[in-house]
């Protein structure tokens, strides 16, 4: 009898070495991915953390363009895969990491990917420091106690990544106007906003993860009466929209 597809993808993920490692995990995470997709299933397309990805689908337009900010490796927490692989958005990857920018890279085939630390204008040095602990890698001063315990919890190492502005990264990209912005940076999100002329690039849509480097004052404080929270999507991340007649 044959298999459905969901017992296809859990005979693939048992029939495997046990998950003693981060890299056996993600491979099979990958495997049943591309099962699923395979066959046109979104199932396991959706790697927003809490859900935020599904949760944008009331929001977003059908198609457009994106740009996501701490993009790890293109698909763990990616608030764009889905958009990406499903509903054919393009846009761009911002990740500071070298070997994650290059997962992204070989990954989201649409999009354009910078390995780049994101900085306000005005910013003295060509290049930062940034603190490698996986989902939580971090700018060498942005959040002290969460590089401490990085340090202290999970393999890490310390990077020396090109320093870029939002508006550099998207007048390379070729992007003038854009659609969506997400923006995840441990902290690091006012000051690369900093580094948008929001008046030129209009985006749509701003998902900001508002936890860390004086919060949600921080940022909004940035955006002004140009933009206003329309859901908190998780308790640290805020969806803002463009205002009206702004």
């Amino acid at each position: 009898m044959a298999m459905s597809l969901r017992e296809r993808a859990h005979k693939t993920l048992l029939s495997r070495t046990p998950l003693r490692d981060r890299q056996t995990r993600k491979r099979l995470v990958h495997a049943r991915r591309r099962l699923f997709e395979a066959a046109g299933s979104p199932r396991y397309s959706r790697p927003g953390f809490n859900g935020i990805d599904a949760k944008l689908q009331r929001h977003l337009p059908a198609s457009g363009t994106f740009l996501e900010a701490g993009a790890n490796d293109g698909y763990t927490w990616s608030n764009t895969y889905y958009l990406e692989r499903f509903k054919g958005w393009s846009g761009v990857l911002v990740e500071g990491i070298p070997t994650l920018s290059a997962e992204c890279r070989r990954l989201r085939t649409r999009s354009v990917v910078h390995n780049c630390a994101l900085v306000e204008h005005g910013f003295p040095d060509e290049h930062v420091t940034m603190t490698y602990s996986d989902l939580r890698s971090l700018i060498a001063g942005s959040e002290p106690e969460m590089e401490r315990r990085a340090l202290e919890e999970a393999e890490t190492y310390a990077v020396q990544v090109p320093a870029r502005t939002l508006d550099d990264v998207l007048a390379e990209s070729g992007i003038g106007a854009i659609d969506f912005i997400s923006l995840d940076l441990e902290g690091f999100e006012a000051p690369a906003l900093r580094g948008l002329d929001l008046d030129r690039h209009r985006p749509s849509w701003l998902l900001i993860e508002v936890a860390g480097g004086g919060g949600r004052a921080a940022v909004e404080e940035v955006l002004g009466e140009r933009y206003e929270a329309v859901e908190e999507l998780s308790p640290a991340d805020v969806l803002y929209r463009r205002s009206a007649g702004s």
